[in-house]
């Protein structure tokens, strides 16, 4: 339905390229009703916000006199053309700091744009005056959260709160600053669960947020949101009190661990110019003031003492390794039914995390322990482990994106993307549909009771990602907590692809960890002659073990040339068994060369991984 352009899929199924004809471009195309089409870009005439380039330093050519791109919008204009004397390279390179909306000319949703385009303005320039209302969206309030009580008829004294947004303001500063001790003062001297309130008043004294340190002095909201973290688990366990306290944007404000990225993500971000270590503050501070204190003590309190001296709990090797915990965490987008402040951000509800800013490595603990330690190891998990009694599905969104784990943004608006489909009828399908009389209820949360039966294609997969029960209505799995080893044996070389670059790295065989593509040998050659025949995702972004791949390419044999791995075979409609030919999944696939690990240590006993493939250029290895 686009009126500029056509994805076409090539090669389809049983055919294949000319080796000559691989690296062509530009050829034009004539269409059985009489038009043209002329190969191009992957990017042409996609449309990205480019915002992050107006900001600061982004931009090479920013200066205090100019800002390239955001002139070009200022002046109205909408197409951005690559220049000339410019490598295609920094492109590829820089385009994911852009969210792809679509391309031009297709229809997109309102409610299916990025969340930090989904604002006032933008809903302004394009008439939409609220929210399209469809299926599979869900809206979640704050915990505690009641509705608005209308007869009170009042704001600030008058028998209701006073709001400070970016649009309006009820009160005065100091009336503001009054608002939150009114509140507490009322529940302290007259609510009737007084011990409640006492423990959650000490609870807040020893996990202190200040308001002015946040930079949200007449904030109320927030708050009080904090601050029933302590009402809430004031007769409950302190670890579940220190996980909430962990996750509060308000305190990850006040000792600076929000956005913090850790030190491999910098290093490749910036092309090994930066070498940037995790936010230490609240590495430290979550063992000096809110846990185990600084010096180890008995039972009655009393100090443990060694050679005279009081024994230290934690040293600075400790705030080092945990600082690489504290590291992915950022806020949640801006939703409704929540104050705002003048900084425009959520400060409400729990972050979440940020998979690619975080540390992968193993961190030791304390008594030299390692943080993994006690938990499975993840190829030790049960075969068809999210079948298995226990396995969590969460519902998400109309598009089906994850929450937990990262797709590329596009495939939340595409109209290709392949979801694992829980056939109808199977076990799965009545777990998540949970029927009252001829309806599906699809609660926000399934977690299965017993073991059941797999069905369809999901007897075909190792795991899953998102299933869609019904259009518009799918589930993330949430995997079981579980150990990946830094170290393993008999590695396979792994490779990923995109327009301009291959990257390899090792992989253990024995984990979920990559994708099959599988080859065939062509005839009247001789040596390592062969080329791609299909791709063997189930759904997009699929991961499988190694035995696996294997069996999927049965006819022919695993691809062993990274560029090979672009190509995809055409949708098969009666089946799910395809990947609807998108060429940029950017996943990892399954070779048959093995791969070595070797470790490097520096002066201070630290410890880099190097992988080391067999058949591959120096210059491709991923570190």
């Amino acid at each position: 339905s686009n009126p500029y352009m056509k994805d076409l899929l090539m090669p389809t199924a049983g055919t294949s390229c000319a080796p000559r004809d691989r690296r062509k471009k530009g050829f034009m195309i004539w269409t059985s009703d009489g038009a043209c089409y002329r190969n191009v870009h992957p990017d042409h005439l996609q449309v990205y916000d480019m915002t992050e380039w107006t900001k600061g330093s982004t931009h090479p050519g920013n200066s205090p006199e100019r800002n390239p791109i955001k002139d070009f919008a200022e002046r109205g204009l909408t197409l951005l053309r690559f220049p000339e004397d410019h490598s295609v390279s920094r492109w590829a390179d820089n385009k994911k700091r852009f969210q792809n909306i679509g391309r031009l000319g297709d229809h997109v949703s309102f409610s299916d744009l990025p969340e930090v385009l989904r604002t006032r303005q933008v809903a302004a320039a394009f008439n939409q005056i609220e929210l399209p209302r469809g299926n599979g969206v869900v809206v979640c309030g704050s915990p505690g959260e009641v509705s608005n009580d209308l007869s009170l008829q009042g704001n600030f004294r008058k028998g209701g709160f006073g709001l400070y947004t970016r649009f309006n303001r009820v009160a005065s500063d100091q009336q503001f600053g009054e608002q939150r001790k009114q509140i507490w003062n009322t529940i302290a001297l007259t609510a009737k669960d007084q011990l409640r309130q006492r423990m959650a008043w000490a609870l807040s004294q020893v996990l202190v947020v200040s308001p002015d340190a946040v930079g949200a002095p007449m904030n109320t909201e927030a708050h009080v949101n904090y601050y029933d973290i302590f009402v809430r688990n004031a007769f409950g366990n302190y670890r579940d009190v220190l996980k909430e306290v962990s996750f509060s944007p308000l305190m990850a404000d006040m000792l600076t661990y929000i956005d913090s990225k850790s030190t491999s993500f910098m290093w490749t971000e910036t092309k090994g110019t930066s070498l940037q270590l995790p936010d230490e503050n609240f590495a430290r501070e979550i063992m000096q003031l809110f846990s185990i204190g600084l010096y180890e003590l008995f039972p009655n309190g009393n100090p443990v003492f060694r050679n005279g001296s009081p024994i230290r709990t934690y040293t600075n090797d400790d705030i080092e390794e945990y600082a690489r915990v504290w590291t992915g965490f950022r806020r949640r987008p801006l939703r409704g039914n929540l104050e705002r402040d003048l900084g425009v951000v959520n400060r409400l509800d729990p972050m979440d995390i940020q998979s690619s800013w975080r540390d992968k490595f193993p961190k030791m603990g304390l008594n030299r322990q390692y943080i993994g330690d006690g938990f499975p190891l993840c190829v030790d998990l049960q075969d068809k482990h999210f079948l298995r009694v226990g396995a969590k599905y969460q519902r998400v969104g109309s598009t089906g994106q994850p929450e937990l784990q990262v797709d590329p943004l596009r495939w939340g608006t595409s109209q290709l993307p392949n979801r694992l489909r829980a056939s109808p009828g199977g076990a799965l399908f009545d777990a998540l549909c949970q029927r009252d009389a001829s309806h599906c209820q699809y609660p926000i949360t399934v977690i299965l009771p017993r073991d059941i039966e797999c069905s369809g294609d999901e007897c075909n997969v190792d795991t899953v990602r998102t299933i869609e029960a019904e259009p518009g209505i799918y589930y993330e799995y949430v995997r079981p907590p579980c150990v990946e080893q830094a170290f393993y044996e008999n590695g396979k070389k792994v490779v990923s692809h995109n327009h301009h670059h291959d990257f390899v790295m090792c992989a253990d065989p024995r984990r979920v960890a990559a994708n099959a593509a599988c080859c065939t040998p062509r005839t009247g050659c001789s040596g390592n002659c062969f080329h791609a025949e299909i791709r063997g995702e189930m759904y997009w972004g699929e991961r499988v073990k190694y035995s696996t791949a294997e069996q999927r390419c049965t006819s022919n044999t695993l691809c062993d040339s990274p560029h090979l791995v672009q190509y995809c075979r055409e949708p098969d409609p009666d089946s799910l068994n395809m990947c609807s030919g998108n060429p940029k999944l950017l996943t990892h696939y399954w070779t048959t060369s093995s791969c070595s690990l070797r470790a490097k240590v520096n002066q201070d006993g630290k410890v880099a991984i190097v992988h080391a493939p067999e058949n591959v250029d120096s210059g491709k290895i991923m570190d």
